[in-house]
């Protein structure tokens, strides 16, 4: 019942149960924190009220709350009471340390976001069935469209809240779908209009990661997955290491720069920043829990899959990717070209031994397994 004062004086007690739909029971009793640490002579820090507040008292609290969060004026600073820890005044002005910790300055205006905060969240959704799905994101569109607009430091705390509670704190089911949501207004419209087809997920999931080589390379690849600290710390290190071979240039610089500036098409470079970047993704992988059961490379790709597989180091890709580069881009005295034939063994000798009668000196042959998928 809402603005029910408590209705007993002295120690508030209250017991919680949770009876899961796949069997997980908890229950749990909660006192309230001023009376408990004075029934044992302890001493602590808490927001509790010595005295039981009454319906005055409540309404006025909530009145305050809901118009600092809802229109950030009004006499809300009157209110010295706190509210998990945010004064009604605070939540106007924000001198709450709680959303200043966020990195968020708030003045009553909407304010600038870091990158990591711009970044879509994944919102999983799983059910029994199919159907189960739609049903569990339209009831959370509807909840969500009939709350009240909130700021933009409380919105982007409910939006990786919410986030973390559908991903880790609901049971997985068989159906499984997701959405993403950059902000708390793009959500419910997500939850609305653009969830993916709900898939059947499998017992077991054998995933592959394929590498790739020299060639994929472009001016501002992986720049976006710069804002994760895991994935930018393995560069900026990269970086570091390369420099100790006698790198004159940075690889981080060399990934930041403008079309126009870049030099990720030479060799020297192209090399190692394929395989840094590829490393730094299989780290960021492996901090969210993303494991393959399988790896191939092609060609230098053989360098960042072989970091995978656990066969080589980090350090040793890197070392080799540089010096793999390196080599490639000095010019060799010998003359001669490359060309990619898709015959047999048995079809190629009669070609061969025509340039080995009209032409003097040595041909070499790499044989590839490879074929067309």
């Amino acid at each position: 019942m809402k603005n029910t004062p408590w209705p007993t004086p002295g120690l508030r007690r209250i017991s919680i149960n949770s009876f899961g739909v796949g069997g997980t029971n908890a229950h749990t009793i909660l006192d309230d924190a001023y009376n408990y640490l004075t029934s044992r002579g302890l001493h602590a820090l808490h927001n509790t009220n010595q005295r039981t507040p009454t319906t005055e008292e409540i309404e006025l609290l909530t009145s305050a709350f809901e118009k600092a969060v809802t229109e950030g004026d009004g006499d809300a600073s009157d209110s010295t009471h706190l509210v998990n820890g945010l004064s009604a005044a605070g939540l106007r002005d924000g001198t709450n340390d709680k959303i200043k910790g966020n990195g968020i300055q708030t003045n009553g205006q909407n304010t600038n976001l870091t990158d990591a905060q711009r970044v879509p969240r994944i919102i999983a959704v799983t059910a029994f069935d199919e159907k189960g799905v739609q049903r569990i994101t339209k009831a959370q569109a509807d909840y969500l469209k009939a709350m009240r607009p909130l700021r933009e430091p409380d919105a982007v705390s409910f939006l990786d809240d919410f986030a973390y509670t559908m991903n880790r704190k609901r049971s997985e089911f068989p159906w499984r779908s997701y959405v993403l949501a950059a902000d708390f207004s793009q959500l419910a419209e997500a939850l609305s209009d653009n969830v993916s087809k709900p898939v059947r997920a499998r017992s077991k999931l054998n995933l592959g990661f394929v590498f790739t080589g020299q060639g994929a390379q472009w001016h501002a690849m992986g720049r976006e997955l710069m804002v994760y600290p895991v994935f930018r710390q393995s560069l900026e290190t990269a970086t570091a290491y390369m420099k100790s071979l006698g790198a004159t240039w940075s690889l981080l610089e060399e990934l930041l720069h403008d079309k126009a500036d870049s030099n990720i098409n030479q060799p020297f470079i192209a090399h190692p920043a394929c395989t840094a970047l590829q490393v730094a993704l299989v780290e960021l992988f492996e901090f969210w829990g993303v494991t393959p059961t399988r790896v191939v490379g092609h060609s230098s790709g053989e360098i960042a899959a072989a970091y995978c597989a656990g066969r080589l180091g980090r350090e040793a890709a890197w070392k080799t990717a540089y010096f793999r580069g390196y080599v490639s881009h000095k010019k060799s005295k010998a003359k001669g070209a490359m060309l990619a034939v898709g015959l047999s063994e048995a079809e190629l000798k009669p070609y061969l031994q025509q340039i080995h009668d009209q032409m003097p000196g040595e041909v070499s042959i790499m044989m590839s397994l490879e074929a067309p998928i």
